[in-house]
């Protein structure tokens, strides 16, 4: 299992693309926390941890609890 590490500034941030490559799909989770549904899930080669979620995000990659999260919406 990898281990989660602390996310790099947003000037740091991985492109979309970089994002999707790593992202799986997953059976869906409900983020309640965030109110975010995710149906992707993932690892960048830093071990910082990735997800793709359902909802419109206004900004993107954005930072939530030490994960890049982006929306499949574009």
């Amino acid at each position: 299992m990898k281990r989660l590490v602390e996310a790099e500034s947003m000037t740091n941030a991985p492109s979309r693309e970089e994002i999707l490559k790593v992202a799986l799909p997953i059976e869906t989770i409900n983020w309640r926390k965030h109110n975010l549904t995710v149906i992707k899930d993932g690892y960048l080669r830093n071990g910082v941890r990735v997800h793709v979620v359902k909802e419109k995000l206004d900004d993107q990659p954005i930072i939530v609890d030490s994960a890049y999260v982006i929306s499949e919406i574009v």
